[in-house]
């Protein structure tokens, strides 16, 4: 798979686009669209938990056992099983990360969306090239 990227630097926070595959990246955080059981499934929720394992599996265990299941619509921005248009998720996510980061002073060093195939890639590099249009 081609790897392409973006990016925007948000005060000390790059904001960064990729083309690749999610379970391939060296990170400290995985935000993901999962069901209500966070117990695994298809798409990227499966795909996490086939390469993390037992670990990602006792960890979704005990956020259940201590908060429960995820209410629907607590996390949203699907646009694979779920369902979600991508354009407008691209607008959203991108928008949401940004806001978040101007407005607050964080030790965050990096955000990164990895976008599995180039139609999603290019929804996003649009909705970032136009967060950058506004900066």
């Amino acid at each position: 798979m081609k790897t392409l990227s973006s990016e925007l630097v948000i005060d000390q926070t790059k904001m960064s686009l990729i083309q690749g595959n999610l379970t391939k990246q060296e990170t400290d955080v995985i935000v993901n669209a999962a069901n209500p059981s966070l117990m695994g499934g298809g798409g990227v929720d499966g795909a996490i938990h086939r390469v993390g394992g037992r670990a990602i599996l006792d960890a979704c265990k005990e956020i259940v056992k201590r908060q429960g299941r995820l209410p629907t619509g607590k996390a949203i921005i699907s646009t694979g099983a779920y369902g979600y248009p991508v354009e407008e998720a691209s607008k959203v996510a991108i928008k949401a990360v940004s806001s978040f980061l101007k407005a607050k002073s964080t030790s965050i060093k990096a955000v990164v969306f990895v976008l599995f195939d180039s139609a999603t890639y290019e929804q996003y590099r649009y909705a970032l090239e136009k967060i950058s249009e506004a900066k």
